[in-house]
């Protein structure tokens, strides 16, 4: 049995001191009020006054102050302006937070119960200690914010438009009661902002004067700070000033949509546990705690390469999208989830579609018959955009038409193009949504819907980093090899020479076996020509093939060590020399591995030739870095692996006849110093230096 010990001082004592006032009254009010004192070693307890309401005031705050001048002056509480302006006086008053000043005693039917606001650190009696909530607030930068300060005295004008949409935000008092209303608050206040902060926020993301909305927005955009809000309502039934918090919330939300496409997004609405909610999921069946977070995220480490499933279903979200209707066609496949989809039977969709920009329209693919192959010429491509759009909008026109004439709106859609935009609801637990994902955010997806997973990567990436970190490590960046296809790498790793036709693979299982094995630049070229041939070396040297698997270890090996300190040495000296003598080390030990006279010399020198060959990868992905950003940045390391990898792949053949069967294996590094040499040489002449000597490290 699990057995809880309670914080000293936490039981109260509901039977405290009694106080009578009212002997002889007509009207008497019972009023039993929380009291505790930091100076008195003892519980907190409720004590008992009885007055006439006769010669009281209407209010419960008039009451308190009568209890305080009359009857007990050691009793707390906070007050100003007794007229429901300043918010002092928040207290829990019969089960519901407001304003004792507003609060009419004769709305409550029996005793008086008045507690602090609770779920927070009590000072002395009715006054709680707000500093984290204060904190909280001053973190939102609650000021308005704008790039051109106004000079003299000036004022920055709003139409009278604008400062309506004001209404109801900014007659916010910071009484607390909202917040501490909120059970997300109480258990989360170190993390989560609460209604009162939030509702702050709104008030100036919704004033045109200011400026700083973006910079508000990404304060937001982590998992505890906005998205602790369940959507409880508590804060908007107890608010004093009848104001709506959780609207506030809402509308918040909305403007965090991630821009998808070119009208889609895609927003959190709600989402229920995180990376701890899956670790105390795993706890039942794991028979013990974990004491530490590195073991936390060791034991989701765990769970994903184990496949396991029901601690990721313990955690759900749920996502406000908005889509074409052949991306929502596509998304629905093969995934449980709860959808509410945007009906056309009941309402009218609007005029709007999705329209492939130019680069993404493309001829069929000739290797895969659900994809794309290479773009279309600029022209091309622009005439079939414009009839996407032309046709889009001729049935559009026609689908308003019958509706118009009075057509079922349930038979008018069937006139819609599948490019229109739907939106839904889509709620799914962690499980599903990672498997979602595994499928829909590799570069084997449709574009369209890949668009969306990654935004909704980057979500789950801030709502549970660590299964995100695991998920990474596990699925998205590894790799997965059927028996056949680990059958051929541990023959490999055994020097033997395994061709595609003796392997039993297909071409495309094939290709991508070998882009996983031989996945870099420079270190490619001579593999895709080399890694077959080592039968032929083995019997050059007289050695076993066990040993001549040694040069090619020793090259991943050398490949591998070179990242090391490629990155470092161009962070401090600059990419270009860096880059040039990383090339220089290569071509020197390709001419090492040329006139090689022993089994030992040639591994020697085939680790040398990995260290030169890893400049490319690491430099070469630096430099695009230190030129461009962001999309431009990814699309640019794409075309630097596409230039690098595909042509020796696909030539292998050609390779393997031309060089190795008429010239022997030494020629293979003859020529891939001889194409070297001249990239080299060009390099030297044009290749620019992307770090300022005052940026270095």
């Amino acid at each position: 049995m699990v057995q809880i010990s309670l914080p000293r001082n936490s039981k109260i004592n509901p039977k405290g001191k009694v106080h009578n006032m009212a002997e002889g009254a007509q009207r008497v009010g019972c009023f039993k009020i929380y009291r505790w004192s930091p100076d008195d070693d003892e519980c907190p307890r409720i004590d008992t006054f009885y007055i006439d309401l006769d010669k009281c005031g209407q209010m419960v705050l008039d009451a308190l102050i009568k209890i305080k001048n009359e009857v007990d002056s050691t009793l707390t509480f906070r007050r100003s302006c007794r007229e429901g302006i300043c918010g002092s006086c928040a207290m829990n008053i019969d089960g519901s937070n407001t304003l004792a000043c507003t609060k009419y005693i004769s709305d409550i039917k029996g005793d008086v119960k008045i507690y602090p606001l609770p779920h927070m650190n009590v000072i002395k009696d009715l006054v709680p200690d707000l500093s984290n909530f204060y904190a909280q607030y001053e973190s939102i930068s609650p000021w308005l914010k704008a790039k051109d300060p106004v000079s003299g005295t000036s004022e920055r004008l709003q139409s009278v438009e604008d400062r309506s949409k004001l209404d109801g935000i900014y007659d916010c008092i910071l009484c607390a009661s909202c917040s501490t209303s909120c059970p997300s608050y109480w258990w989360n206040s170190d993390k989560y902002l609460g209604p009162a902060a939030l509702l702050q926020v709104y008030r100036w993301l919704a004033d045109s004067r200011d400026e700083a909305t973006d910079e508000r927005l990404e304060l937001l955009d982590d998992a505890f700070k906005l998205y602790r809000c369940h959507t409880i309502m508590n804060c908007t039934k107890t608010c004093p000033k009848d104001l709506n918090p959780a609207g506030a919330i809402s509308k918040i939300k909305q403007l965090m949509l991630k821009r998808v496409l070119d009208k889609g997004f895609v927003r959190v609405v709600d989402y229920m546990g995180s990376d701890e909610s899956v670790v105390q999921a795993a706890r039942v069946s794991y028979g013990r705690g974990t004491k530490h977070t590195s073991q936390d995220a060791a034991l989701i480490g765990y769970l994903m390469r184990h496949a396991h499933t029901s601690p990721f279903e313990m955690c759900e979200i749920k996502f406000h999208v908005k889509l074409p209707i052949f991306v929502a066609r596509q998304w629905v496949r093969h995934r449980t989830a709860s959808i509410n989809e945007y009906s056309a039977r009941y309402s009218v969709l609007d005029r709007e579609f999705y329209i492939p920009g130019e680069g993404q329209i493309a001829e069929q693919s000739m290797n895969n018959a659900q994809g794309r192959g290479a773009p279309l010429p600029a022209d091309a491509a622009k005439k079939i955009m414009e009839l996407f759009r032309r046709n889009s909008e001729l049935m559009y026109e026609d689908y308003a038409m019958l509706l118009e004439q009075g057509l079922a709106r349930e038979l008018a859609r069937m006139n819609l193009t599948i490019n229109c935009y739907t939106q839904w609801y889509w709620k799914v637990n962690l499980h599903n949504l990672l498997r979602f994902l595994a499928l829909r955010s590799g570069m084997g997806a449709q574009y369209e819907i890949r668009a969306y997973a990654d935004q909704i990567l980057e979500i789950v990436k801030l709502w549970v980093p660590m299964v995100y970190a695991a998920f990474v490590e596990y699925h998205l960046e590894s790799s997965t090899m059927s028996k056949s296809a680990l059958m051929v790498v541990r023959r490999m790793l055994q020097g033997e020479r395994v061709s595609r036709e003796e392997s039993g693979l297909g071409r495309r299982e094939w290709g991508e076996l070998m882009s996983v094995l031989y996945p870099d630049a420079l270190s490619d070229v001579t593999n895709a020509m080399y890694a077959n041939y080592l039968t032929l070396v083995g019997n050059f040297f007289g050695v076993e093939q066990t040993i001549t698997q040694l040069t090619v270890s020793l090259e991943m090996l050398g490949h591998s060590v070179s990242g090391l300190v490629y990155g470092p040495m161009s962070d401090r000296y600059g990419r270009r020399p860096v880059m040039l003598f990383g090339m220089a080390v290569f071509l020197v030990a390709g001419l090492w591995c040329c006139f090689a006279s022993n089994i030992t010399a040639l591994i020697v020198a085939r680790f040398f030739h990995g260290v030169g060959a890893g400049v490319a990868a690491v430099v070469g992905y630096a430099m695009i870095c230190d030129i461009y950003s962001d999309e431009e940045c990814s699309k640019g390391v794409s075309l630097m692996y596409m230039c690098a990898v595909t042509p020796p792949r696909s030539s292998r053949p050609l390779w393997r006849y031309m060089i190795t069967n008429e010239y022997g294996w030494r020629a293979v590094f003859v020529v891939s110093n001889v194409l070297t040499t001249a990239l080299f040489l060009w390099l030297v002449r044009k290749l620019p230096e992307t770090v300022q000597e005052k940026s270095r490290v």
